[in-house]
């Protein structure tokens, strides 16, 4: 039941995400109102298991990329990206640009904390197997052997790999 849910609300914040991309941009300093029903549980992503906490984490959180109207993937946190080993290595030039809300830059060592923290058992995360599984340790790493997904790695600041 759980994973029902959990699948239900990544279908439902991906469905809304695209629908809210898809209008123009509006003038700086505008208000973004959107309704949620209920309050979030909390804002930290990883813990996302609930639609408020979902879709509110998913609205202010950077992601390393984007799905736009039309299904396609963009540009978000990575500015660009390059696949090889057949479909299975990929690794990220992150945008400069990106900020934490103290200014300063979002680094490829802060990927891969979020990552391995996401990955850990103690942060609980219902989301974790769906979105790090299919990565290299991702296993290891959940069930305690280590504290860091050996499949996501810091090639340089702006730099990050994953293999899969």
């Amino acid at each position: 039941m759980r994973t029902r849910w959990v699948c239900l609300t990544l279908v439902t914040v991906v469905a809304l995400a695209v629908l809210a991309g898809s209008g123009s941009a509006g003038p700086a300093g505008a208000t973004l109102r959107i309704y949620i029903p209920g309050d979030a549980f909390s804002l930290d992503p990883a813990v996302a298991s609930d639609f408020p906490t979902a879709i509110s984490a998913y609205i202010t959180h950077l992601r390393l990329v984007r799905v736009d109207k039309d299904g396609k993937i963009q540009p978000m946190g990575a500015r660009s990206w390059t696949v090889t080993g057949g479909g299975l290595v990929y690794v990220f030039e992150l945008d400069p640009r990106a900020r934490f809300h103290n200014g300063r830059p979002v680094t490829a060592e802060d990927w891969k904390w979020t990552f391995d923290r996401l990955a850990r058992p103690e942060t609980r995360s219902g989301g974790a197997p769906a979105i790090l599984g299919g990565v290299v340790g991702f296993d290891a790493v959940r069930r305690g052997e280590t504290d860091g997904i050996s499949g996501v790695r810091v090639l340089g600041p702006a730099r990050l790999q994953i293999v899969l």
